[in-house]
């Protein structure tokens, strides 16, 4: 159980490297763990964003991408993730709608 800062500086970055070593399974349960205690930043949802789509969750990934653009919506490489998703996706992209 996370109680502390630390602990959720510690999961998190935890997180991010399991996510750079490849295992996005690893990433998106410590990512989460994080995420829902409210501790999550734009950054955090950003490469939560990414293990969700590694683990062909396209739906986790745009609700974890739409996350961190609600927190940092000029992120560019926020906004070119959620428009990779939509086009993946099949869904046309719609220029408002992501930019």
């Amino acid at each position: 159980m996370l109680t502390s800062a630390q602990d959720f500086r510690v999961t998190a970055q935890t997180g991010v490297d399991k996510l750079r070593a490849g295992d996005a399974a690893g990433a998106r349960k410590l990512l989460e763990q994080v995420a829902a205690a409210g501790k999550g930043d734009a950054a955090l949802f950003h490469c939560l964003a990414h293990a969700c789509a590694a683990l062909r969750d396209p739906d986790g990934a745009l609700r974890a991408i739409d996350r961190a653009l609600a927190m940092a919506p000029s992120n560019l490489q926020a906004l070119l993730l959620k428009a990779d998703l939509l086009s993946a996706r099949g869904d046309p992209l719609d220029v408002d709608q992501v930019f």
